[in-house]
Parts: C-alpha cells; structure tokens; sequence
C-alpha cells in the first residue's frame, strides 16, 4: 500500500477496512480479525453482494472496496509459492522440452477435484 497506492488511493482502502472492522463490532463486538470464521464469512459476502449490486446499477462511484479487496487477495495468493506449485502447477525449472507429450501427462484437469 505505501509503494504502489497514491494518498487517495490507500485512504480509500483503509477506510474500507476500518468499516469491516465496524460492521463486526456491530454484528458480534469485536473486530473482523478476532471473529468467527462464520461472522466474517456473513461480512465479506454482504459486501461482496453490496458491491455488485453498485456496479449493476452502474453508479458513477469509486470501485467498491470489497473487490478491489478481493483482488488484492487473489493478486497476493497466486504469486505465492503455495498458490503457483498447489494452484498452478508452476515450475521454475521445468526440466527437458518434449514437444510430444499428451497434455494430460504435464497437467491436470480442473475437473478432477484437487
């Protein structure tokens, strides 16, 4: 946040922030990182659904927080060494180049539930 985002930008985000945090303290009386994974799950999917509904109504407002959240969040997984080799499948060295080979036998399908 403090190299990439301008002022505007990370005031905007923590703000986003600080309102989760309210949202939870006034659902359950903490803040979002010390409750329930049931309570923020309640959070995060109204706001994800409050944000939605803003971009169907094609407001003329800044990006909801929650996707830009969202984005972060996914941004931040998959460049991790657990989302490239779990998720990906990355191989920084793949090893010898056979042009033959049957897709099935380099990669797996997104359907096989791994």
């Amino acid at each position: 946040m403090a190299e990439w985002y301008d002022t505007d930008d990370r005031e905007h985000f923590m703000r986003g922030l600080t309102e989760v945090d309210e949202r939870t303290q006034a659902l359950v009386g903490v803040v979002f990182a010390q409750s329930g994974a049931d309570t923020q799950t309640e959070i995060l999917s109204g706001l994800e659904a409050e944000g939605r509904a803003r971009i169907a109504s094609e407001e003329d407002a800044p990006s909801p927080f929650f996707q830009q959240f969202r984005g972060l969040v996914l941004s931040g997984y998959y460049s991790s060494e657990i989302g490239l080799r779990e998720e990906l499948l990355y191989q920084p060295i793949p090893g010898r180049f056979d042009g033959c080979v049957d897709v099935s036998e380099v990669t797996r399908s997104v359907s096989d539930g791994n």
